[in-house]
């Protein structure tokens, strides 16, 4: 996991993308098909789930912890 974040943060900081994922209407990391993600009208981090239906964080991830340390 630590591998992992310290990847995401890297190519963020190398291609300035925004250290976000898509929310849900509780300001909750959103878990589900993204429609802007979709239009390619997003900018920041894009998961597998928010790309397609049926694909789940194998690891079963608390996004929203990752992201909070990611901005840490």
């Amino acid at each position: 996991i630590n591998a992992y974040k310290a990847l995401v943060k890297a190519l963020c900081t190398k291609y300035s993308i925004p250290l976000e994922m898509p929310m849900d209407k509780d300001g909750k990391v959103l878990r589900a098909v993204s429609k802007d993600v979709l239009k390619g009208k997003y900018k920041g981090i894009a998961n597998h789930f928010h790309v397609t239906r049926g694909k789940l964080d194998t690891a079963n991830l608390d996004w929203d912890k990752v992201l909070n340390e990611l901005k840490d």
